[in-house]
């Protein structure tokens, strides 16, 4: 009787855990899309200082463009949508 209980726990966890798997490649795919619609946009964007942030980073170049304020409402929204769903799951 105990070992069947033990088999059950068992399935359970192992059917838990491919959720949890498939929930995090889903996660990890979303946000491999996002990255690549940055991308995309950044790289529509053709100013000096754009090519700047692009080479060197964000803490380097000073000054936004209006295409950076762009980008960072896309990512701060994508980034609340993304916290409202880990917290609903």
């Amino acid at each position: 009787m105990m070992r069947h209980f033990r088999t059950l726990l068992q399935a359970a966890i192992l059917q838990q855990t491919a959720e949890y798997i498939f929930q995090l490649e889903s996660d990890k795919l979303k946000l491999l899309n996002q990255n690549e619609k940055l991308r995309r946009a950044c790289a529509e964007c053709s100013s000096p200082k754009h090519k700047a942030f692009l080479n060197e980073g964000p803490d380097k170049v000073s000054g936004k463009t209006s295409c950076h304020n762009n980008i960072s409402v896309m990512v701060k929204k994508n980034l609340l949508a993304f916290n409202q769903q880990q917290i609903l799951d």
